[in-house]
């Protein structure tokens, strides 16, 4: 279910539009359903939908895309870097860098996930996320309209969701 639309656009900066906009792109000619959640989500929501400052710790943006198996995600991140707007980072399996900067975390969720909501990282599966509660928050996320003309129109989570993750994320570390 996708709420209202939170119209942000003339109100976000350029740098994030950008990014969002590139990603946006790869991943709807590949048909790989995307949200944004963490403290980027959170943060845009609070600033520039209701004028309320964060204090954020982190520059990053967390990517949650839902995918059906390992190669679904490695043509997602295949098709980002074969934009030439990303590179991979060696040092984290799942992150790509934005013009070889801005990073952007890409979580996978769906399909790869195990009964208890873990997603082990091939080719060892010693690399471990969990992401319990994404489908749900995934499912009640709101669309966030980015840019108008033309319309950039993006699934973000909830507050209540980031709410929801963050506790479990707690739980679990």
């Amino acid at each position: 279910m996708i709420r209202n639309l939170l119209d942000l656009s003339k109100k976000i900066d350029g740098l994030t539009v950008e990014v969002v906009q590139a990603i946006n792109d790869v991943a709807v000619n590949l048909g790989i359903p995307f949200f944004i959640v963490g403290a980027a989500a959170r943060d845009i929501i609070l600033r520039y939908g209701y004028g309320i400052e964060t204090i954020r710790a982190t520059v990053d943006i967390d990517l949650a895309v839902r995918v059906s198996n390992w190669e679904q995600y490695n043509m997602l991140k295949g098709g980002l870097t074969k934009t030439g707007l990303f590179t991979e980072d060696s040092r984290q399996a799942q992150r790509i860098l934005y013009k070889s900067g801005f990073p952007i975390d890409i979580i996978p969720f769906g399909k790869v996930e195990d009964q208890n909501g873990l997603v082990s990282w091939p080719p060892d599966y010693d690399i471990k996320i969990n992401t319990f509660g994404f489908e749900e928050a995934f499912d009640h996320s709101i669309l966030v309209r980015l840019r108008s003309d033309p319309d950039l129109d993006v699934r973000f989570a909830s507050l209540e969701g980031q709410a929801i993750l963050k506790l479990i994320s707690w739980d679990d570390n």
